[in-house]
Parts: C-alpha cells; structure tokens; sequence
C-alpha cells in the first residue's frame, strides 16, 4: 500500500486516477477528500487543502518512477 498526497485540482486528480488503473501497474485506488494540511513558513501558519490516494500496487518503485515522470506535485507519504 502507497500513500500520495494529492492537489485538490479534481480533473488532474481523475486524469491521474485513469492514468494509474489503465496502466495496469496498480490493483485499487481509493481516495479521500478534505485532508488539510497546515505548515509553518516564516512563524505564520498556512493550510491547504488536499487529497488523499490510498493505492494497492504491483511494484512500488515504477509508479514513484511513472507518476513523478508525468506529475511532479504528488508526494509520496510512504510505501507500507
């Protein structure tokens, strides 16, 4: 099991869904909406809102590889 971090961006997120299952290097998908994140930059606090992919994989070096090749953005939380 893989966890990303996604944008909130809801058509790059189908895009990226699509992408992932049609090439056959993931088994499931599931998502979860409304995951804030809060940073501290320079003593103020921000938040931003983001997605969550739970994903089921075959191998989980190529879809690092596949998915940081076509969207730089997502960010691997961590590979269990």
């Amino acid at each position: 099991m893989l966890l990303a971090s996604c944008p909130s961006d809801w058509r790059k997120l189908r895009y990226l869904i699509n992408w992932l299952l049609k090439s056959w290097l993931v088994q499931e998908i599931k998502r979860i909406n409304y995951v804030k994140s809060y940073y501290l930059i320079e003593k103020t606090i921000e938040k931003k809102e983001e997605k969550l992919l739970i994903i089921v994989w075959l191998d989980n070096e190529k879809i690092k590889q596949f998915v940081q090749k076509q969207r730089p953005e997502v960010s691997f939380l961590s590979g269990l």
